[in-house]
């Protein structure tokens, strides 16, 4: 966690008895306005994705409603649910509380931030430059992405 100083004086005199106060930089799941990378830990196929609210709410939203490209393929994945079902072997009672937190860990945990702006238009640029280059298989079908014809 990066931690920097805010240092306040009233004046100029005053200066040589400084307030110093920490300021703390938000987690990268508490970060707004974001574009951000899923991959898959299975199959490594990704998808690339922006959000206006934090990362942490986005995540849960991918991993737990059912019209998400994430939701989707994270229940489909044969190489992810061949690891799953290795990693839960030996555990018998596996509630509907556990897979859902699962899911959501999982997405949490395989999602990382590759570029942020403060302007809504220019995230929208990002992203669809960033699905240009990348081409990730999961976005396929998308609602709020713009196609980029730069170019063309």
């Amino acid at each position: 966690m990066a931690l920097s100083f805010l240092v306040a004086c009233s004046t100029l005199r005053s200066c040589k008895f400084l307030s110093v106060f920490p300021i703390y930089a938000a987690p990268d799941d508490y970060k707004a306005n974001v574009v951000y990378r899923f991959c898959c830990p299975g199959c490594s196929a990704a998808y690339i994705g922006k959000t206006e609210r934090n990362l942490h709410e986005r995540s849960v939203e991918h991993a737990t409603r059912k019209d998400s490209a994430i939701f989707d393929h994270l229940r489909e994945c044969n190489q992810l649910n061949y690891l799953r079902t290795m990693l839960l072997f030996d555990i018998d009672n596996v509630t509907r509380g556990d897979e859902r937190l699962y899911y959501i860990n999982l997405v949490k945990d395989n999602t990382k931030i590759i570029d942020s702006a403060n302007n809504w238009s220019i995230l929208l640029i990002k992203e669809a430059l960033y699905i240009k280059r990348h081409t990730p298989i999961l976005n396929s079908g998308l609602k709020a992405s713009r196609e980029l014809y730069l170019f063309s």
